[in-house]
């Protein structure tokens, strides 16, 4: 008797653990963030990120300080109102969904700021007040869209490895900027030296290859965001409200009780949104995202418009200005750092607990206004050293996002993260206006006037140099609002 009869039977597979299902789930997503995090990066700086210093360096110096650190502001006012993040998910039953969307928004609204923006469309005021619009907007569709993502990483991740997860993510967005960055700067070297009918075109029109080429990257680094997979316990269904109703008991109700039912339902999220600032535990971190956004936003005005006052604004390299041509050597150094440290990061992290190292990270970046300080006409070479101490800001990016994941309760990441921002945003963005007037209502500030002329300490110190000490005092007692976070096994 045959035991094993050959028969035509069909095979069956093994059965699989659901933990080997989701280990196979994290490891596709992954995969497939990091793809979209690169050509996402890659294709937004064109855009976005280079277009801000354009609108800043000439429509910001033409109009004054007042109205650069207007430009300045705009992102982070965009970022006060990503509070509404996860009221806006819930609406779209699910946070990939919605990240999804909101990305592709934001390609939107670039696209309309670059047509409207046009020199032969509109006249220059309509032009600018345009620019600013479609900034501002497209600045809220990224912020909405990165609160959802970071909270979907919170719920698709282990926490062991999400360190790692979110510094490889920083790699590959570090990777597509820098690529970005030396392409442009490319681009702008060629065009003023060697175009032949640079002359009869507007420069916009560079601008504008440039924005259709992000977009080739940007859209289909949105679209491979689709291949991850969705958190079950914040897709469609599970993450409903529960003062929430259909529409066709909408259909039957009186006007009166739908008002009643929808002022309930604003109230509630209202008080969603104060939960994470009544959290003892996450209070601190609040206050140091409060404080650090206004300091350093402060001191950017000061900051972009500090090399000019060194180098002989007429001088030129290349054909290029000189002060663009420092934004974009000085960003390129600070960006090299951090790609080859942002792994690193996220493994010490992951291995030594994420408050030592925002610590030593905030303490090491206020190094980099101490070099702005010590940078003149005489030395000005102190200005080349302040990018590498600001390669610490990678512990930044890459801790910032983990500590507020693990101090928020789970299934509620985008509540306690949209709070995070909502704040530090709305702060930031009163910090650069601040920055603005003062610039505007100082006097004007250059390496004529030393702070004494008979001390022989002081006749090399200038006034000029004075926000750049003081910056530096305020961002190295940043730290202590770190080491005031409460501690636990997992910190």
């Amino acid at each position: 008797m045959d035991l094993f009869p050959q028969g035509n039977f069909k095979k069956v597979s093994p059965i699989r653990k659901w933990s080997d299902v989701r280990i196979r789930e994290r490891h596709d997503s992954r995969r497939w963030m990091f793809l979209s995090t690169i050509f996402w990066s890659f294709g937004n700086c064109f855009i976005s990120n280079l277009v801000i210093i354009f609108m800043a360096l000439s429509h910001g110096m033409q109009k004054g300080t007042f109205f650069l650190g207007l430009i300045l502001a705009l992102p982070f006012l965009a970022g006060a109102m990503r509070g509404f993040t996860p009221f806006l998910i819930q609406k779209m039953h699910g946070v990939k969904r919605f990240c999804i969307t909101a990305y592709l928004m934001e390609i939107l609204l670039l696209w309309m700021m670059i047509f409207w923006g046009r020199p032969d469309f509109l006249s220059p005021f309509p032009a600018l007040m345009c620019l600013t619009f479609f900034w501002f907007t497209a600045n809220l569709a990224e912020h909405c869209a990165t609160v959802a993502l970071f909270a979907w990483s919170g719920e698709i991740f282990p926490e062991k490895t999400r360190g790692r997860v979110f510094g490889n993510r920083e790699f590959y967005r570090i990777s597509g900027e820098i690529l970005s960055l030396v392409i442009c700067f490319l681009a702008v070297f060629w065009w003023r030296n060697y175009f032949p009918f640079r002359a009869c075109f507007s420069e916009y029109y560079l601008y504008a290859l440039l924005a259709v080429i992000g977009t080739l990257f940007t859209l289909p680094g949105t679209l491979f965001l689709l291949r991850v997979h969705a958190p079950r316990a914040l897709s469609a269904g599970n993450n409903k409200s529960p003062i929430s109703f259909s529409a066709d008991k909408k259909e039957g109700m009186h006007e009166m009780e739908i008002s009643k039912i929808e002022g309930a339902h604003f109230r509630e999220m209202f008080r969603q949104f104060l939960l994470p600032i009544q959290d003892r535990r996450f209070r601190p971190l609040l206050y140091y995202g409060a404080y650090f956004a206004f300091i350093t936003q402060l001191e950017q005005v000061f900051q972009i418009t500090y090399p000019a006052k060194i180098f002989d604004e007429d001088v030129k390299l290349y054909g290029l200005g000189l002060p663009f041509l420092l934004l974009l050597s000085l960003r390129f150094i600070t960006r090299a750092g951090q790609l080859c440290l942002s792994r690193t990061a996220g493994k010490k992290i992951d291995r030594n607990g994420v408050i030592p190292i925002l610590a030593l990270s905030q303490f090491l970046t206020a190094f980099g206004a101490l070099c702005y300080f010590f940078a003149s006409p005489r030395f000005p070479f102190f200005l080349f050293a302040a990018p590498f101490f600001y390669i610490a800001y990678v512990g930044l990016n890459v801790g910032l996002p983990q500590i507020q994941i693990q101090l928020s309760p789970p299934k509620k990441h985008a509540t306690w993260i949209a709070a995070y921002g909502t704040i530090s945003g709305l702060i930031a963005f009163l910090g650069a206006l601040a920055g603005g007037a003062l610039a505007k209502l100082l006097p004007p500030m250059d390496f004529t006037s030393p702070i004494s002329e008979t001390s022989t300490l002081l006749q090399n110190i200038y006034w000029v140099q004075i926000p750049f000490l003081i910056s530096f005092i305020l961002r190295a007692l940043a730290t202590l609002f770190l080491l005031k976070i409460p501690k636990n096994e997992n910190l």
